[in-house]
C-alpha cells in the first residue's frame, strides 16, 4: 500500500477552523518559526514521514531561495528519490558540494602557492611603494604599482582568486548549517534514528567529538600539503 502523502494544508485548515492560527503565517523568518515551534509546538503533524518534494517547506522550513533552500532541496531529493536515509543524504550532499567546489579550491590553492613563491618580488615592490608614499612622489607610486602589476601578470597570479574558494565555502557552509539547524530543531521525522554507529541521533551533537576531530585532522592535512607544494613550487622561480 502506498504511503499517504504529507498534506499539511488540510490539517492547518482544520486547526484554523478551531480558532488556532497557523504558525508559518505569523513569523517573518524560519528562525522565529523554529523558536515558536520549540515553545508552543506545530499545528501540523510533523511525525508523518516525508514522501514528496516540498514537504519540508510545508512543515515550515521555507527559506525562500539561496544556498539554504538549495541545500534543503538537495537533502530532500536524495532522501525521497535517492532512497537514502537522512544520515546518508547529509553525507552524499556533502560529497556533491565538495565536488562542485573542488575546481575552485584547486584554483585557489594554485594561486596561493604562486603568491608564496613570488612573495620576495612582491615585497620589494611593496617597499618601493612605501618609500614613494612617504616621499609623496606620485610618479614613483605609479611606477611601483605598474611593477607589481607586471609581476602578477608574468606569473599569472590574481590575488582575488585566492579568496574566492574561501568565500564560496563560507556562504554554502552557512546555508547548510542554517538548514540542518532548522531540521534538527523541529525535528524532521526520522532524524532521531537515521545516524550511523555511535552517532544515531542526528538532532544532538556528536557525544564523543569524533566528527570534529576527523574534520580538524583533514583540515590540518590539507594545509600541510598546500605548504609543502608551495615550497616545492618555489624552486623553479
Amino acid at each position: 500500500m502506498a504511503p499517504e502523502p504529507f498534506a499539511p494544508a488540510q490539517e492547518v485548515e482544520a486547526v484554523a477552523s478551531q480558532g488556532v492560527s497557523p504558525v508559518q503565517g505569523s513569523h517573518d523568518s524560519v528562525e522565529s518559526l523554529v523558536d515558536h515551534v520549540v515553545e508552543n509546538g506545530l499545528p501540523v503533524d510533523i511525525t508523518r514521514a516525508i514522501h514528496h518534494m516540498g514537504d519540508l517547506k510545508a512543515m515550515g522550513l521555507d527559506y525562500g531561495w539561496g544556498t539554504t533552500a538549495t541545500v534543503e532541496s538537495m537533502l530532500e531529493f536524495l532522501y525521497i528519490d535517492g532512497g537514502l536515509g537522512w544520515g546518508a543524504s547529509i553525507i552524499a550532499s556533502t560529497v556533491i558540494i565538495r565536488l562542485v567546489l573542488f575546481p575552485f579550491q584547486v584554483m585557489g590553492s594554485d594561486h596561493m602557492a604562486k603568491m608564496a613563491c613570488i612573495q620576495p618580488l612582491v615585497k620589494d615592490s611593496a617597499e618601493d611603494m612605501k618609500g614613494a608614499v612617504s616621499e609623496r612622489n606620485s610618479d614613483a607610486i605609479l611606477a611601483a604599482r605598474q611593477k607589481q602589476s607586471r609581476i602578477y601578470k608574468q606569473f599569472q597570479v590574481n590575488p582575488f582568486k585566492t579568496m574566492a574558494p574561501i568565500f564560496m565555502q563560507g556562504v554554502i557552509g552557512f546555508g547548510a548549517f542554517r538548514c540542518l539547524r532548522g531540521m534538527t530543531t523541529l525535528p524532521v521525522p526520522g532524524f532521531t534514528e537515521s545516524g550511523w554507529l555511535w552517532f544515531q541521533n542526528l538532532t544532538i551533537a556528536d557525544p564523543y567529538y569524533i566528527l570534529p576531530a576527523i574534520t580538524g585532522g583533514i583540515m590540518w592535512y590539507v594545509m600541510k600539503v598546500r605548504i609543502c607544494c608551495s615550497f616545492r613550487l618555489l624552486r623553479p622561480f
